[in-house]
């Protein structure tokens, strides 16, 4: 499997059946890692760790780069380069240039091997002399080299099956690159190979074509002198049609190259009890509405098995969501929270939102949630703190930043003070006039005079005087005592002092170039010199260590010893913390917030996509100019756009009882209506053909246009189709009409009537 939330979900499944499950970190490896694995079983020389692995690979290109650009040929990168001076700009090309040839050796390990035996790309002829440079002499150890060597000792007989393990499963994959298909296969020849796959139809729909395909096509074949009666493209189901070319391509791929001995079917029996239901069921018998066999259906008025949400901002959509979930258990007794789940494709972007909606509820309308897939520099306090010592090089040191960074809970601890420590040292900045620069040394590198009024300094010497001798009256020594500290606060204006020089110490040295190993070293340093190892930090303070320690041993597998700037280490940090997110909270127990990615076709009872605006979902990704890969594309190689369009098809076919999506599709500046992702249009439009209600439309019914603010009148009147459950928002629209009645005779009008003992109101 590829999903550590599927790997959630499968552990609690088994647990359900064997009574307990552990350990499935060895069990539920990810294709990539059981493929290497693999590898070095049959290839003892084989290093565990890849110098080909993207990671490493990065400051490889990194040190011989600069040396080929000035030999000439490089064109692309001497035109994103302009000057070679620039170690941020080697680094981020480097990195991209790393992924990239990640990507060619799994998806064109032939051309790879033609670069290596002299050849080059008519294009980009620079990729092949820097991937020369790379690969060097002998026989290289990327993935693609290696594949070619495991393949011919399959061919010949040469495996040993005492090496390799007894049975392998391969379990819920939406899509999987030749390179797997090709070592699984010669894999099936020693051992069992069983794939667990989720097929959305039980018919043949490897033919199927989008309506915009099958015009394609016809325009494309009318220039070849075909009749286009003549040319019969079928579109089967038309979500199926237009999300499913992932799936479609990947079962086209597994019947041309893999031979299977037995398969097996498990498709339920498809029900239309539901506009949900029957969408699904659609899909499984892949039809059409209307169509000979399936004529419109017709859709109950309280059909709520779909709802469509258009708000004016995340934070609505969220307040939107928690009124429907609330609504949700009270009409179903038996739905629990973790029968709901809420995927959105920006988790970084709605989890504020989410926790301040879902937390600020009091305890009668609280919904127990869990936000899972957060990158580590998001949920992690130590990291951000952290980076905010990063930062001060790029800073004045403001009053406001250098306190910032003490207000970190793990900073405070380490530090030996207290919240109430904290309110005194905020005023003592105030009194003493701090405002920023460290000294005057620190303010003339930012290109003013070099004076030290108002600066840390300053400040400090003021506040340590006055605590020595307590007169403010008079200078001594050209410094004017702060008079207001007194003995008992010894201990925070001491513990204060020694955090502030600490920090001005760490903020000099930042400006140093170092080589990475020196950098690690010294950031260890900082992590001890304001982070104390405690029960509440451990896990976070050891998680930052190790993308520390990776730093270390990522660039001393390269042998990448030249001396770089912060600026550098900053990026490669902050890149390896965002892209280190974890299933941490999927499935931990009430409603789980997720990111919307391949193999979340999990089933729940509940399944609700939020932050489904249009451009936002699904992606589109800009390749670089020189991806080759983007130039010439293949079937069978990654789309990032037909993933996302897959994936919400998953989406629809997981959800067993409801589907509710959300959008921004009003703009609160004016009000005017922005469009949802063409994914929910493409929904929409297939609902308005194929069903419809006894009277009205059923599109009316379906998307329900939120007003900006909670507290409005409409969601409090009968019949309007908006509720609430706030007991604040209902409060705060009586006093308005209370205030009202005081200058007016007047009724209120029927939109301002509030029925306080309705049901929405609790």
């Amino acid at each position: 499997m590829q999903s550590r939330g599927m790997q959630r979900w499968l552990s609690l499944r088994l647990a359900e059946r064997f009574g307990v499950w552990s350990n499935d970190e060895k069990s539920f490896p990810f294709p990539n890692a059981f493929i290497w694995d693999i590898f070095r079983r049959l290839l003892s020389d084989l290093p565990r760790s890849s110098a080909f692995e993207p990671d490493i690979l990065t400051w490889r290109i990194m040190a011989v780069l600069p040396e080929l650009i000035e030999k000439g040929g490089f064109d692309a990168p001497c035109r994103y380069f302009r000057s070679g001076s620039d170690p941020l700009k080697l680094y981020q090309f480097a990195r991209r240039m790393a992924d990239l040839f990640d990507q060619y050796t799994v998806y064109r390990p032939e051309m790879l091997r033609a670069w290596e035996q002299g050849g080059g790309d008519e294009d980009e002829p620079w990729q092949a002399v820097l991937w020369r440079r790379l690969a060097g002499e002998g026989r290289p150890a990327h993935k693609g080299a290696v594949l070619e060597t495991f393949l011919e000792m399959a061919g010949q007989g040469a495996v040993s099956q005492d090496q390799l393990p007894a049975r392998v499963a391969v379990f819920g994959i939406p899509s999987l690159p030749p390179m797997h298909l090709a070592v699984f296969q010669a894999l099936a020849h020693y051992v069992e190979i069983n794939l667990f796959l989720l097929n959305p139809s039980r018919e043949y729909w490897g033919d199927i074509v989008s309506a915009r395909e099958a015009m394609r096509r016809k325009r494309q074949l009318s220039f070849d002198g075909f009749i286009e009666s003549d040319l019969y493209l079928s579109a089967g189901n038309p979500l199926l049609a237009s999300l499913g070319g992932l799936g479609r391509d990947f079962f086209r791929m597994l019947l041309e190259n893999l031979d299977f001995e037995e398969e097996h079917s498990c498709f339920g029996e498809p029900t239309e009890n539901s506009l949900l239901h029957a969408l699904q069921s659609d899909i499984l018998m892949l039809r059409e509405r209307p169509g000979r066999n399936a004529p419109r259906l017709m859709v109950g008025e309280d059909d709520l098995s779909v709802r469509i949400h258009s708000c004016h901002s995340p934070l609505r959509e969220m307040e939107v969501l928690h009124d429907q979930l609330l609504d949700l258990f009270d009409s179903s007794a038996d739905l629990k929270p973790n029968d709901i789940v809420v995927m959105i494709p920006d988790i970084e972007t709605y989890a504020p939102y989410i926790s301040a909606v879902f937390e600020g509820m009091g305890d009668e309308h609280r919904i127990p949630f869990r936000i899972a897939d957060r990158g580590m520099r998001g949920q992690n306090e130590v990291a951000d703190a952290f980076f905010k010592i990063l930062a001060l090089p790029g800073g004045r040191c403001g009053a406001a930043q250098v306190l910032d960074i003490l207000e970190a809970p793990a900073v405070l601890r380490s530090a030996g003070m207290t919240t109430g420590d904290l309110d005194v040292v905020r005023g003592w900045v105030r009194e003493t006039g701090i405002r920023w620069g460290i000294d005057a040394q620190d303010r003339q590198r930012h290109g003013v005079p070099a004076y030290e009024q108002n600066s840390w300094r300053a400040g400090l010497d003021r506040l340590l005087l006055g605590y020595a001798c307590g007169d403010g009256d008079r200078l001594l020594d050209g410094i004017l005592p702060f008079a207001p500290v007194e003995g008992g606060q010894a201990h925070p204006l001491g513990s204060f002092v020694d955090f502030a020089e600490k920090l001005f110490a760490v903020a000099g040295g930042l400006h140093k170039s170092r080589s990475a190993a020196q950098w690690a070293d010294f950031l260890e340093e900082v992590l001890d010199l304001f982070f104390q190892t405690s029960r509440d930090f451990e896990e976070e303070l050891e998680a930052l260590r190790q993308q520390v320690r990776r730093l270390r041993e990522h660039a001393g597998a390269a042998r990448y010893e030249t001396e770089i700037p912060l600026e550098v280490v900053r990026n490669c940090l902050d890149e390896a913390l965002q892209q280190s997110a974890s299933a941490h909270g999927f499935l931990a127990g009430g409603v789980t917030f997720c990111a919307l990615l391949p193999m979340r076709a999990i089933p729940f009872r509940v399944v609700v996509l939020a932050g489904m605006n249009d451009g936002v979902f699904p992606r589109t990704p800009q390749p670089a100019g020189f991806d080759l890969i983007a130039r010439r594309p293949r079937p069978g190689d990654r789309s990032v756009r037909s993933e996302d369009r897959y994936l919400f098809l998953e989406a629809l076919v997981s959800a067993r009882e409801q589907l509710l999506i959300s959008y921004v599709g009003q703009s609160v500046r004016d009000g005017s209506s922005l469009p949802p992702s063409v994914l929910v249009s493409e929904l929409l439009d297939v609902i308005e053909r194929g069903f419809q209600l006894k009277e009205g439309r059923l599109l009316d019914q379906l998307v329900v246009e939120h007003r900006l603010q909670a507290f409005h009148p409409a969601y409090f009147a009968e019949n309007s189709g908006l509720f609430s459950y706030s007991r604040e928002n209902a409060a705060a629209r009586a006093a308005r009409l209370s205030a009202c009645l005081l200058y007016t005779s007047d009724a209120a009008d029927e939109e301002d009537s509030v029925d306080l003992g309705g049901r929405r109101i609790i």
